[in-house]
């Protein structure tokens, strides 16, 4: 009998581990930032503009550099960016 343990991240979470280093597999559907603004959709360029645009058209939290975590470029003309609030990944062991 073989035993193997696969680990499951909670979906809705950003991974922290190998592959998802600060989020960077997140593909959830957060579109609000940690102070509650509105992200702007990847494939517009306004209010801000910016180099991301083939990310998709949706407003996403996404971490598409080296950010510490996923973010988004805010509706607000003020406020170009900011992170957003998605849980990092508690990691479940289950065996199979």
């Amino acid at each position: 009998m073989i035993m193997a343990s696969l680990i499951y991240f909670s979906p809705g979470c950003q991974n922290e581990g190998e592959g998802g280093v600060n989020g960077k597999d997140y593909e959830g559907n957060e579109a609000k930032t940690v102070s509650g603004l509105e992200c702007q959709k990847w494939s517009e360029q306004k209010p801000h503009k910016h180099r991301f645009s083939d990310i998709g058209d949706h407003n996403f939290c996404r971490n598409p550099d080296t950010h510490k975590g996923i973010w988004c470029y805010t509706t607000d003309k003020n406020k170009r960016w900011e992170l957003c609030d998605v849980p990092k990944c508690d990691k479940t062991l289950i065996s199979v």
